[in-house]
């Protein structure tokens, strides 16, 4: 792989689509304090050579401060023993051997070495130095695309929020397939979705190969029949008549621990941002069954159409709906997020994907060569 980057005929060879599709198929290698041999001493500059050792070397020339140092400069607790930074008993022993105390370990072996936040690709301190660095970027930058100075309309901010990365892909190289997620790897479904339930519902809405949904309505409630082709994942559906995206939006977020699935209402806070869940008072939505086996996970909720300070389910409406099926825990998406406008009553429903998601030609190839290189599909 790192002989090919080199190569400049490789795009030539192959073309973009094989590799683009290359990349979204590939899943990356782990993040942590073991590197390749091959990778080590890939610059050949001399048979010592190492470049890891160097990079080592650079963070002292540099004056990067030790690992617990770090941590506390950016209002993190300081560990207190190996075990604390990692679970992986080689990686403590590793860590004690080199180092004999954890107040010597220096900051990128110590990064490298922490267990990952959850649903991350790095520890705690690597999270908040990345996180706090691209934040004050984003701060710095008048041009940033949701500044005044750079020029977009509120309508175009919309658009920008909800244009994806295989959105760019697919403009540039339209008659091609590729993966409805080009950032996660995605796992086999573990079952094959129902095709239909009775019972007064409507024929199944696919979300996704994997999600899909039913409904049934009264004159007060409207009843969800929601089913996951997975038993460790989270998924959630919002409702938002404003067509803002994320902002304000009207949520149910469900996740399957311990073959037992949990429901809450939240509200959307905007892009990037975790949604706010609703205290106990004000939530609205009730589990009447749900069913964990074979692969799959299935429930029944239940919430009012009209109910005071929360949005109407009467009429045309945006639906936003995101899931993750490798993990129960609320973390990123990874990418499997949609939205839809769709009418509960009469069932009709559109897909925003391709009729809403039209701004500007940009040069997508460019983008995504650098961001499948730097950050590779997992």
């Amino acid at each position: 792989m790192l002989n090919d980057l080199q190569n400049s005929q490789l795009i030539k060879t192959y073309g973009v689509p094989s590799i683009a599709l290359s990349l979204a198929l590939q899943r990356q290698e782990e993040v942590d304090i073991y590197t390749a041999d091959f990778v080590r001493h890939y610059l050949h500059i001399s048979e010592y050579f190492d470049i890891i050792s160097v990079d080592t070397v650079r963070s002292r020339d540099r004056g990067i401060p030790l690992y617990n140092d770090a941590r506390q400069a950016f209002g993190l607790v300081r560990k207190n023993s190996f075990a604390e930074i990692s679970s992986d008993p080689d990686v403590q022993k590793r860590l004690q051997d080199t180092y004999t105390t954890v107040d010597r370990v220096e900051a990128l072996m110590g990064g490298l070495a922490e267990d990952h936040v959850n649903g991350g690709n790095f520890g705690e301190l690597f999270y908040k130095s990345f996180s706090d660095q691209w934040i004050k970027s984003r701060a710095a930058d008048r041009f940033w695309y949701e500044n005044a100075d750079a020029g977009f309309s509120k309508e175009d901010i919309a658009k920008i929020q909800t244009t994806t990365l295989l959105d760019i892909i697919k403009r540039n190289t339209p008659d091609s397939y590729y993966p409805q997620n080009v950032w996660f790897v995605q796992p086999p479904a573990s079952s094959k979705l129902p095709e239909n339930t009775n019972n007064g519902y409507n024929s199944p809405l696919s979300l996704s190969n994997d999600y899909n949904i039913q409904w049934k309505m009264d004159s007060t409630t409207i009843t969800f029949l929601i089913t996951m082709s997975s038993t460790n994942s989270w998924f959630g559906i919002g409702f938002n008549p404003n067509g803002n995206g994320m902002t304000d939006t009207d949520m149910m977020i469900f996740w399957n621990e311990n073959n037992s699935v949990t429901g809450k209402n939240f509200k959307g806070i905007g892009l990037g941002i975790v949604p706010k869940q609703l205290d106990n008072n004000d939530q609205i939505i009730t589990i009447s069954n749900q069913k964990v086996e074979g692969g799959l996970t299935s429930l029944e909720v239940t919430r009012p159409i009209n109910n005071k300070n929360r949005k109407s389910l009467d009429g045309d409406i945006e639906m936003v709906y995101a899931w993750n099926p490798n993990s129960h825990s609320l973390t990123y998406h990874g990418g499997n997020r949609g939205k839809r406008m769709i009418n509960f009553r009469t069932g009709t429903t559109t897909d925003l994907t391709d009729n809403r998601r039209r701004l500007l030609k940009m040069h997508g190839i460019a983008m995504f060569s650098v961001w499948g290189v730097l950050f590779p599909c997992k």
